[in-house]
């Protein structure tokens, strides 16, 4: 099932659908076009979804979610205009291949960061060794030269949210938690 925008002149469009049907849909109309691209894929963790979230135990399955993912990712490259970035979300359990797919197909060098967040604070025991509590954004430009820097204009009261500095300059601290989450600072 697709949907897209259905104002004709919107400035923006949103997509929704598996990834490479949606990238078939937009190409070629639309290579070389997208400023920023989200993908969401399967984390391989075998969860009921509504989608195949099972690629296969152990190195064959890594290798199945592998081959899943390289096509998506080569499409999306196609898309993408040559300042765009694209952000992909991931957990423990991918996050290695999809470095390694995402260098082969973006290169090393268009590599821009990968963010981590905390997903989830987690006390006491529940699992046999380590509860995981983040997740994975990894960022990579079309072509990192032609990238624009990530900012945004900073209203006055933003710029009153800033009370602590250091020799960069005023910050302000953020926690590593998504919002509605219960923390310590």
């Amino acid at each position: 099932r697709l949907v897209a925008d259905a104002h004709p002149e919107a400035a923006h469009r949103f997509v929704e659908g598996d990834n490479l049907a949606v990238a078939g849909l937009l190409l070629p109309a639309l290579a070389g076009a997208a400023r920023l691209i989200y993908l969401d894929p399967p984390y391989n963790t075998g969860t009921r979804m509504r989608y195949p979230d099972r690629f296969g135990r152990g190195a064959s399955g890594h290798a199945a979610w592998r081959a899943m993912m390289a096509p998506r990712l080569a499409a999306a490259r196609e898309l993408l205009a040559p300042e765009g970035a694209i952000f992909v979300s991931i957990d423990d359990r991918e996050t290695h291949h999809l470095r390694v797919l995402m260098d082969e197909v973006f290169g090393e060098d268009n590599f821009v960061a990968t963010i981590v967040w905390r997903k989830k604070v987690v006390r006491g025991r529940g699992a046999r060794h380590v509860l995981p509590q983040t997740e994975y954004i990894h960022v990579y430009a079309r072509d990192l030269k032609r990238l624009p820097a990530f900012s945004e204009p900073l209203t006055a009261s933003m710029r009153g949210e800033y009370r602590q500095a250091d020799a960069q300059g005023p910050y302000k601290r953020i926690p590593l938690a998504k919002s509605g989450t219960a923390h310590s600072a």
